[in-house]
């Protein structure tokens, strides 16, 4: 209301709002002095409060006579005594006046904003790191190979001794799998007594989850910086070429993948020198004598009518093929299909890795005139619980020698 008045906290005088804005006329804006008046004034009582008394001679009350503080502009108070005094001057930013008495105050009406420092930029922590010390708080190893377990296949890591486990949930920025038969586990290891150090994901993300591509090589990126040399990726996949039959093992000899040619690759975006170069090549990413070093193991353990060396085409999924899209990957060279693995190959070649990749082919895929019934994932676990064994008896038998292989 216009006639209430409240108390001054500075000299304990009782004010109307219009009083204390002729009071303060040319010192303060109104808005100033509204916030000041609604947070800092309190309301005066009706009794007992008694108001300065003007000085006859004059008109003034004492307030008005009292000496002005040179610093925040009001009376009753030494510029020593200021409450204010170390308060920044929000135009000029020097110390030793306020905005209020600064002689580069503007003028009545001006806009009157107040100087905000720039705000520093939080510098974020780089994730690789983050990723790799949080691992090193739960194990000391240095793997020397990797690998990537497909659909199912996570029984692989049945193989190492001594296994630590982390699971994804716990490592910072790792992503969670959300498709059956992927586990979410980081799993520490040895084979052959100790002489091979492996680290095992058990389960992989995949691109139809809804990760962003840089995402789908977080795993060989990590295992790089662990001092992983060589990556042994698997994966299920329908077979195209004609000879192929549910249950065969296919060494991967070359790939295609339609969503990295259409920009869905891991390897886009800024260039980290800690994983390769800009411009890696791949053409060589199937090292030929690995191949010829399973090929030859499969024969130790009469493996060798179910192997198969062929090319693996990648597509994005969920969904399996259409019976024309088959046909077109036919065409164009394909002898499995799946969704997954290229991504991960592809860092791991820009990293330097040796690589063996391996299809278990889960189903045969679905042709023009075709009387078969359509692919399914219950259908994919099954095949894969069927061959688990001869897997896991090949990957360790393939290990055993392989680093001296690759070294050759």
């Amino acid at each position: 209301m216009p006639s209430e008045k409240r108390t001054d906290p500075d000299d304990g005088v009782a004010y109307t709002f219009d009083e204390l804005l002729d009071f303060y006329k040319g010192k303060y804006k109104k808005k100033a002095l509204q916030e000041y008046w609604d947070n800092e004034c309190k309301p005066t009582k009706r009794k007992g409060k008694k108001e300065a008394s003007p000085d006859k001679a004059t008109g003034k009350s004492s307030k008005q006579e009292s000496k002005v503080c040179t610093h925040c502009g009001k009376t009753n108070h030494a510029k020593a005594d200021c409450k204010f005094k170390d308060k920044e001057c929000n135009l000029c930013g020097k110390t030793g006046h306020l905005s209020a008495v600064c002689r580069q105050a503007p003028k009545e009406g001006a806009n009157h904003e107040k100087k905000v420092a720039p705000k520093k930029e939080k510098k974020q922590k780089d994730p690789y790191d983050l990723i790799y010390t949080y691992l090193r708080t739960k194990t000391s190893m240095e793997p020397q190979v990797g690998i990537i377990c497909g659909s199912g296949l996570g029984g692989l890591v049945d193989l190492l001794s001594d296994p630590t486990i982390v699971y994804y949930k716990d490592i910072p920025g790792w992503p969670v799998p959300t498709v059956a038969g992927h586990a979410g586990e980081l799993v520490f290891g040895t084979l052959h007594d100790g002489a091979v150090k492996v680290v095992c994901m058990k389960g992989r993300f995949h691109g139809y989850e809804g990760h962003h591509p840089s995402k789908l090589g977080m795993g060989p990126r990590v295992m790089k910086l662990l001092g992983v040399e060589m990556l042994v990726v698997t994966n299920a996949a329908g077979g195209i070429h004609k000879d192929f039959v549910v249950g065969d093992i296919m060494a991967i000899d070359d790939h295609i993948s339609f969503p990295c040619l259409s920009g869905l690759n891991p390897l886009v975006g800024p260039n980290d020198e800690r994983f390769g170069p800009r411009f890696p090549a791949v053409s060589d990413a199937y090292d030929p004598r690995l191949i010829d070093h399973l090929m030859k193991c499969a024969g130790e353990l009469k493996l060798t009518k179910l192997m198969r060396k062929g090319n693996y085409t990648q597509v994005s999924g969920p969904n399996y093929e259409s019976r024309a899209e088959c046909r077109m990957l036919r065409m164009v060279g394909a002898d499995a299909v799946g969704m997954s693995t290229v991504p991960e190959v592809l860092v791991a070649a820009s990293c330097g890795m040796k690589i063996l990749g391996m299809s278990m082919i889960t189903n045969k895929v679905v042709f023009p005139d075709d009387d078969a019934p359509p692919a399914n994932h219950a259908e994919v676990i099954g095949v894969v619980d069927m061959r688990t064994k001869d897997m896991q008896e090949l990957v360790k038998l393939f290990l055993k020698d392989a680093m001296s292989i690759s070294k050759a």
